[in-house]
């Protein structure tokens, strides 16, 4: 007799983690430059799940939550591989069509740059506040801070940045 592969469907991901996916994603992406993202973002979600009855709406959104976790697992990443820096950011296979195109995407590989170059806690605020457009209170949720600290970082993080990229960023 022939085994039939089997017709039963795993049951699909509930709503919230399908939703979620995408910030995890994205905030797992930016933290970890390198193939290894998408196994920590994995790994943050399946905490997620195992932890799903710890979610408490009354304190914010789930995919907040979701990325609080996910930051978690970025950070014993980085620990577990302190040695190694952060992948570079690749060049453009294809050189430009247009100048100002040219410019652009260079001076975007600069403030990426320096971004890896901020403090652990600068890069976080900046890449939860400004790459995944969190609200302040959900950064500082994600964070464990005060709204106030959020600022403050990210001002420290914007002066860093100034400082780094030089005067032709101003």
């Amino acid at each position: 007799m022939h085994d039939e592969p089997s017709t039963v469907a795993a049951p699909a991901p509930p709503e919230w983690i399908r939703d979620g996916w995408p910030l995890v994603a994205r905030c797992v992406r930016r933290l970890i430059r390198d193939d290894a993202w998408h196994d920590v973002a994995q790994d943050a979600l399946l905490e997620a799940w195992r932890r799903r009855a710890t979610f408490d709406p009354a304190r914010g959104r789930a995919d907040s939550w979701m990325v609080a976790i996910a930051v978690t697992h970025v950070r014993r990443f980085h620990q577990r591989h302190r040695d190694q820096r952060l992948a570079e950011i690749s060049e453009p296979d294809a050189a430009p069509a247009q100048a100002d195109r040219s410019t652009s995407i260079a001076g975007r590989h600069d403030l990426l740059r320096a971004i890896e170059q901020l403090p652990e806690r600068q890069q976080l605020a900046v890449t939860l506040s400004y790459f995944l457009d969190l609200p302040e209170s959900e950064v500082a949720a994600v964070m464990g801070c005060r709204p106030g600290t959020v600022k403050s970082t990210l001002s420290a993080a914007r002066a860093a940045l100034l400082n780094l990229l030089g005067a032709e960023y101003r």
